[in-house]
């Protein structure tokens, strides 16, 4: 189940180090949490994915952190989570307004993003980007 705007710092922590991530300092998380919508996938009370995406209100948006627990991967866990993430940001924008959102990723995995309506940026090998227009 999708819950919005709720993933504390404990859960990104448990995340991020199931995946091998670096953890940012607790007060530096709380904060960027704090200034994105978050988004977080939970199976039976426990918090197995999680994705984020700030902007600058204007036309570019930046999809972040987003990761499933290694032994929920390949199961379309995370196409959900950034399909909600993508569908969130639409939700946002006006009639008429054109938008990027972008997404920098680890090294591999840009398959994935381009399976889901993304493209490679071109010169920039770990970054995709799609463009949404309402």
């Amino acid at each position: 189940m999708i819950e919005e705007n709720n993933l504390t710092p404990l859960e990104y922590k448990d995340i991020a180090l199931s995946v091998g991530w670096n953890i940012p300092p607790f007060n530096s998380l709380s904060k960027g949490l704090n200034n994105s919508f978050t988004v977080k996938y939970v199976i039976n009370n426990e918090t197995i994915g999680m994705g984020r995406f700030f902007s600058d209100k204007g036309f570019m948006y930046l999809i972040s952190d987003l990761a499933v627990k290694k032994e929920y991967q390949n199961e379309g866990i995370g196409r959900i989570i950034l399909n909600h993430l993508v569908t969130s940001i639409y939700k946002e924008i006006k009639e008429g307004d054109s938008v990027m959102v972008e997404a920098f990723v680890d090294n591999g995995k840009t398959g994935f993003y381009q399976k889901n309506g993304f493209f490679i940026n071109t010169g920039v090998e770990s970054s995709v980007f799609r463009w949404l227009i309402k």
